[in-house]
């Protein structure tokens, strides 16, 4: 039975389109992950009043930490 080194065949292949189309579709949805929570305090005063909330009180929490959050993340990633 011959062995293989897993981490030398993988250090020395030649990389497929498909490992590159697996490297894009994962930033992509990385990136579109964060882009919902930037965009939540923009839709709020639609969603609302369809929800029924007069004031938007379950919102307030979402709203205020992501402004804050956000930026804070980016920062502390760099």
């Amino acid at each position: 039975m011959k062995t293989v080194d897993v981490g030398a065949v993988l250090d020395e292949g030649r990389w497929t389109g498909y490992q590159k189309l697996l490297i894009a579709g994962t930033a992509l949805t990385i990136v579109l992950d964060g882009v919902d929570n930037q965009l939540l305090p923009n839709a709020v005063p639609f969603i609302v009043p369809e929800w029924g909330y007069e004031n938007g009180a379950p919102f307030r929490n979402a709203n205020s930490r992501s402004r804050v959050r956000n930026p804070v993340r980016s920062m502390r990633t760099r």
